[in-house]
């Protein structure tokens, strides 16, 4: 008998990396995996790294105004659910794991026709559309944060937590940062945007810059810009003769968090995760274009517990940005304050994703 599970993922490395994680442990325990991504995903790279093989189907998020696009949608929807049969025929997969997205959709509906069991994980704090609705067809449902039981049917839910990757975790407890030059009297800050970047936080950054004028002797930076931006702002930060590491892109993250007293980023479910795991100290800017500003859900789960300053991006500015950082470096204190707040979030102190993952899907293949 077959051992196979049929995992759907992709979009940015925020979806992809803990997708990866949960394969490995799976691959640990003697499943084969497979995955399936969208058709202009871009994480081809990751997964041939790790040698996981992969389908690619073409669907896209679903319009929310009648037109044009939402017939395309219905149509690609259709061509992508029959494609969807052939995968599982071809792979006769004993579970399929969806991880969010419209691309979940016909792969777990054609599961369900087939007599295929399947689970969801629900990464963020507020469930996508795609996520309600495939709850209704999924034998269980599993969620990130303890809040998001309410939106779903309460007997299928199993509150497993947001995968964190071990290498974050062990670069944190060795206190390893390779490759970085670490001046330990610096107040250290950690800008990033996803795995992809987020240009308005760059250019937020660097324009905080002749502002923070008089605390350059106590400041180190490490900015990861994404690729379009990374000349420009690494530039920027050399004509201001600051202190900073300035990269394109780290896939060994854990390092960067390592490396920061204090991190400036957005707010994606697996960021959240990474930072309540590590205990690190954050300024979070949600992404404003989120569907359902559901970012903004997950950041204010940390920032209503006191451990990060929560500010949309319409309300944030060079002048307040830099008095936030500058109020951090006058009063050492207040990094400790936000370290302890982290221990108001209970649910996740003893929580062990992968275990609970792990038994939850075997728990259906019997």
């Amino acid at each position: 008998m077959s051992k196979n599970i049929l995992i759907v993922a992709g979009g940015t490395g925020g979806h992809i990396y803990p997708a990866v994680a949960l394969a490995k442990i799976l691959q640990n325990n003697g499943f084969l995996i497979s995955f399936v991504m969208g058709k202009r995903d871009k994480c081809e790279s990751i997964l041939e790294k790790e040698g996981f093989r992969y389908y690619r189907l073409s669907v896209s998020g679903m319009p929310r105004k009648l037109s044009f696009s939402l017939f395309a949608f219905v149509f690609r929807l259709l061509l992508s659910t029959i494609t969807s049969f052939g995968i599982l025929k071809k792979e006769k997969p004993l579970l399929v794991l969806g991880l969010g997205n419209y691309l979940s959709f016909p792969v777990l509906l054609s599961a369900k026709i087939l007599g295929i069991p399947s689970v969801i994980h629900e990464q963020n704090f507020l469930p996508g559309i795609a996520n309600r609705v495939l709850s209704r067809i999924a034998e269980k449902v599993m969620i990130s944060f303890p809040d998001s039981i309410k939106y779903f049917n309460r007997n299928k839910i199993v509150f497993t937590g947001n995968i964190v990757r071990k290498e974050i975790i062990e670069s944190l407890a060795k206190d390893t940062v390779e490759d970085f030059r670490i001046d330990p009297s610096k107040f250290k800050v950690l800008i990033f945007g996803g795995s992809l970047g987020a240009h308005s936080i760059n250019q937020l950054m660097v324009n905080s810059l002749d502002l923070l004028e008089k605390y350059k002797s106590k400041l180190q930076f490490m900015h990861l810009t994404g690729e379009k931006d990374f000349e420009f702002i690494k530039n920027k930060y050399k004509e201001k003769g600051f202190d900073a590491k300035v990269m394109p892109y780290l896939h060994a993250i854990g390092s960067a968090y390592a490396f920061s007293d204090l991190v400036v980023c957005r707010s994606g479910a697996t960021t959240v995760a990474e930072l309540i795991a590590l205990k690190k100290p954050s300024i979070l800017i949600p992404f404003p274009y989120a569907t359902e500003n559901h970012q903004r859900f997950n950041a204010d789960y940390i920032g209503n517990n006191r451990a990060a300053i929560v500010i949309e991006e319409k309300d944030v500015n060079p002048e307040k940005l830099a008095g936030f950082l500058s109020e951090f470096i006058d009063n050492p204190e207040k990094i400790i304050s936000f370290k302890k707040m982290f221990n108001n979030i209970t649910a996740f102190q003893s929580l062990n994703p992968e275990k609970i993952i792990l038994e939850t899907i075997t728990s259906l293949m019997k």
